[in-house]
């Protein structure tokens, strides 16, 4: 059984007598807060629920609803405190039924939303217009009609200025003794229609819904567009801060600062190759191309994840993940950009030096070991038996043109074998050579020593069918012309790439260098492939360089 909420009212569901319903009485609930329908709906259903309970005017369900300790699903509100017999609907502001309003056990209740209650005017507080002739009609409406009147007359040669629509609202109880103008103004003057006389009084009857003065409307005009000035200020400078494809679009000097690479043009077809192999949802926070310009902003300037997180307003493990993901697919679409150029390019490349100290041979190759160092706990350098256990390894192969075109896996400690000879084979670069290849390369991969290391490639053998390499005697003019060549050209791609992406000069994290999940690969070996594919195209006529621009 309902029981009405309002303060001195009996009206209940069921009747005493018999328990039967009572039909002549309808009940309503208190209206609740509709979160999922927009905000401007939340908002306006919040602020009635509000106004329902300052009508109703009890103490008890305002504490609880400032409190939250109940959600007042059983409170009820009878038709008999409604103008028209029920609760207008959420969106009916002007209505005096948007809340109740009669019989509330109090003398303030608030009619409609408060930012409209200059629409209700008490009638006993409009000018008195004298006698005025109305057209002949019923004298009795009904409850809802509208009545057109004559509301406001100037004086003259008989002219009626204006006709008003006025619209009462009927009800047996007080509100007889309100009036809603169809219009926010009270009263407005239109074009003059020919009609009855009117008195000088009335012609002097001006009214004003603002307390406003002329001077304070200009000057709050005036700071209106002091504060729009601000604001677009402000959001220039948003703008300018934000890392997205408009920061980069006119500013080569941004693009290589940021991600290393010479211009924008080469940027947005890196990211139209990539782009499209990303998975992506709807509760992605960044836009694709801000997540591209983090990743190549990592890999740059070794920025750390919290500082990334904080220039693109997303957590740390956001950008992880978003880092992750991205290298993972950059891994895979850029892998053939790692490749020797053909031969025609790499004999136009090598010196007469070459073809006469080696003799017959296919192609060369430059090789050269990048020690890396890594952050390891200090637990586990203490039980290290090395003598630089938080050093990785990885071997590149260079053509005699500058290009990279083999890169290994990462050794991890103790799996980097000690001599040049076993680093070499284990990278697998011999197998990937063809006979007669020769292989060049400092001592010890160290370029503070004197001398050459040059090896050539032997036919399979056949017990193993496996590829060797044997060693090239050379005179030592040849040897030390040629170990010049080697270490010049070797030694300027390795300063290229770790100045260039200062991820392989820094520290790394060892969650970098750990493979994960038994996979083959870690997230370091990515990264140098990676790293390795954007310096072969940061030449404009390089192959890879060429192949991005038709491929996109």
């Amino acid at each position: 059984m309902h029981v009405c909420s309002v303060i001195k009212c009996r009206h209940r569901s069921r009747l005493p007598e018999g328990r039967q319903r009572n039909k002549d009485v309808s009940f309503y609930r208190l209206p609740s807060v509709l979160k999922h329908q927009g905000a401007k709906t939340e908002e306006l259903s919040r602020r009635r629920r509000a106004r329902w309970l300052t009508n109703i005017c009890r103490d008890d369900l305002l504490a609880k609803e400032a409190a939250q300790t109940s959600t007042l699903i059983h409170l009820r509100v009878c038709s008999d405190h409604f103008v028209g017999g029920k609760p207008s609907a959420l969106y009916d502001r002007r209505s005096p039924d948007w809340a109740p309003t009669l019989n509330l056990g109090h003398s303030n209740p608030v009619v409609g939303e408060m930012d409209n209650l200059d629409n209700f005017v008490p009638r006993d507080e409009l000018p008195n217009y004298g006698s005025i002739q109305t057209p002949s009609g019923p004298a009795v409406m009904e409850k809802g009609q509208c009545l057109t009147a004559p509301m406001l007359y100037m004086y003259g040669q008989n002219e009626l200025t204006a006709h008003h629509s006025l619209h009462f609202e009927h009800s047996h109880h007080h509100a007889d003794n309100l009036v809603r103008a169809a219009r926010p103004e009270v009263m407005r003057v239109d074009m003059p229609v020919p009609g009855m006389p009117i008195s000088e009084s009335i012609k002097k009857e001006v009214r004003c819904q603002t307390d406003l003065t002329q001077r304070q409307m200009r000057l709050n005009e005036e700071d209106m567009m002091t504060l729009r000035g601000e604001l677009y200020q402000l959001r220039q400078n948003a703008a300018c801060s934000l890392l997205d494809e408009l920061a980069f679009q006119n500013d080569d000097g941004k693009v290589r600062f940021y991600t290393g690479l010479p211009c924008f043009g080469l940027l947005l077809a890196f990211f139209d190759f990539v782009v499209p192999h990303v998975a992506r949802s709807h509760r992605n926070a960044l836009t694709p191309f801000s997540e591209f310009v983090m990743v190549l902003m990592r890999l740059r300037r070794n920025l750390p994840l919290q500082d990334l997180a904080y220039r693109f307003n997303v957590s740390t493990a956001t950008a992880s993940r978003l880092f992750e993901r991205w290298i993972d697919t950059m891994d895979i679409r850029f892998s053939h950009l790692i490749m020797f150029p053909d031969k025609d390019l790499m004999d136009s490349c090598i010196a007469k030096e070459f073809a006469t100290a080696l003799g017959n041979h296919r192609n060369l190759i430059f090789v050269h070991c990048i020690e890396l160092h890594v952050d390891w706990p200090r637990c586990w350098v203490k039980r290290s038996n090395r003598k630089n256990p938080e050093e990785v390894k990885f071997l590149i192969g260079l053509s005699p043109c500058g290009l990279i075109g083999f890169v290994s896996k990462v050794w991890i400690g103790k799996e980097a074998p000690n001599d040049q000879m076993g680093l070499i084979k284990q990278s697998g670069l011999v197998d990937l050579l063809h006979c007669n290849d020769i292989v060049l390369s400092t001592p010890d991969f160290d370029f503070s020593q004197s001398g050459l290391y040059a090896a050539k490639v032997t036919p399979p053998d056949i017990s193993d069918g496996t590829k060797r390499l044997c060693a090239i005697n050379l005179s030592e003019d040849s040897a030390k012309r040629i170990a010049g060549i080697v270490r010049v050209q070797t030694e300027g791609v390795i300063r290229s790439l770790r100045q260039k992406y200062q991820i392989l000069e820094g520290r790394l994290q060892v969650e970098l260098v750990k493979r994960r999940n038994g996979r083959i690969d870690s997230h370091m070996d990515k990264i140098v492939r990676v790293c390795c594919s954007l310096i072969n195209t940061c030449a404009a006529k390089s192959p890879q360089c060429l192949a991005v621009m038709h491929v996109t």
